[in-house]
């Protein structure tokens, strides 16, 4: 147990006991000592803290660069303007008399 968890990192052994695969693991090592038919891992505990890894300076400079900026967009020409509607029909009844 030991050993799995040293060679990895807290995500990757947290995602290991949540997803049973650390428990698989388990148990395909007790096997050869005496035959297991299920194990679970009901707890775990920190005992110790590992050591940091410092950030390299060239990570953290180009983080520091700003992306460049985005290449410039032509305008999109506006589309000409629609002809005017053609008046409207009067109906019969909104025609005027024809005084004679």
């Amino acid at each position: 147990m030991a050993d799995v968890a040293s060679k990895q990192s807290i995500s990757e052994l947290v995602k290991g006991v949540i997803s049973g695969d650390l428990a698989k693991t388990i148990a395909q090592a007790c096997k050869p000592i005496h035959p297991v038919s299920r194990v679970e891992v009901r707890k775990s505990e920190v005992w110790a803290m590992g050591e940091i890894a410092p950030v390299p300076e060239a990570a953290a400079a180009t983080a520091e660069i700003a992306p460049p900026p985005p290449p410039p967009v032509e305008p999109v020409p506006s589309p000409p303007p629609a002809p005017e509607p053609a008046p409207e029909e009067l109906t019969p009844e909104e025609l005027p008399p024809d005084d004679l």
